[in-house]
């Protein structure tokens, strides 16, 4: 496939720090955390899904860092997933004040072949007022805004279904 420029290595660092950090926090929630990819090794769009769908995961979140705009893409016939990329762009506007954060059908392979709600996230960086200077304090702001959109998701299906 090629080398990777340093700007692409620095980006899938950025990628799995956030979804370690994201994880550590769903773990203190009492939350069971399956990561498609939790280290240098990089799973096919095909693994990933077959992997996913294995784990039997309430949802899916997939984050990524590439340069351009920032967005959250879901799959267009998931209503779900609509609600859950709304309920995380509420947090990451308001904690990162990333205000040009757009809404968007994803056709990501993983995001449209999984079994469950499943969410992309990009966040290109210089496009939030909020983030901290340091690599792993930005990690941790952008995990808790992603968490609080999870938590805010998961007590509206619990709202929902009584």
């Amino acid at each position: 496939a090629g080398l990777k420029s340093s700007h692409e290595i620095a980006r899938d660092e950025a990628n799995l720090q956030t979804a370690l950090c994201l994880k550590e926090m769903l773990k203190l929630a009492g939350a069971t955390v399956l990561l498609t990819r939790d280290s240098d090794n990089f799973p096919t769009p095909v693994e990933r899904v077959i992997n996913a769908n294995k784990m039997r995961a309430d949802v899916l979140i997939s984050i990524n860092h590439k340069k351009g705009s920032s967005y959250l893409g879901y799959y267009f016939n998931s209503k779900k997933g609509r609600v859950l990329a709304r309920s995380i762009k509420y947090f990451i506007d308001s904690e990162l004040s990333c205000k040009k954060l757009k809404m968007t059908e994803s056709t990501k392979f993983v995001i449209v072949h999984t079994r469950m709600p499943a969410v992309e996230i990009n966040l290109e960086r210089r496009r939030c007022k909020r983030l901290p200077e340091d690599e792993e304090e930005r990690a941790w702001a952008e995990a808790k805004a992603i968490y609080q959109g999870l938590r805010s998701y998961f007590s509206e299906a619990v709202r929902n279904a009584k």
